[in-house]
């Protein structure tokens, strides 16, 4: 049997061989995976979903014992101006000051 004859076989069984091992490891283990993926979920800086932003504003405000939150919605028209000079927010926040027992409050809007 000649010297070239099994060199090349040898090296047809290694290469083989190390194929295999190559497709073991990129299939088998879910600890290493696809480079393009983990280059993408490296430069992607995670951003909070408008859910996760009203989510900590909720928490924050039922922060302590009490769960009380109050939500009031403004629009353009409670911010205006009336009579007074003054707007219909300007005396909704004043009344949390002047109410009986509702100063407490203003930590839950």
């Amino acid at each position: 049997m000649p010297i070239g004859n099994n060199f090349s076989g040898n090296f047809s069984v290694a290469v083989a061989l190390l194929f295999l091992v190559g497709l073991f490891i990129c299939f088998s283990s879910s600890s290493i995976s696809d480079p393009i993926s983990d280059f993408l979920h490296l430069t992607t800086p995670p951003t909070l979903l408008p859910g996760d932003k009203l989510q900590a504003a909720l928490e924050k405000a039922a922060a302590g014992n009490n769960k009380t939150v109050i939500i009031a919605m403004v629009n353009k028209a409670y911010v205006e101006e009336a009579e007074a000079g003054r707007a219909m927010l300007d005396l909704f926040l004043e009344s949390f000051w002047e109410g009986e027992g509702t100063l407490p409050l203003m930590d839950h809007l």
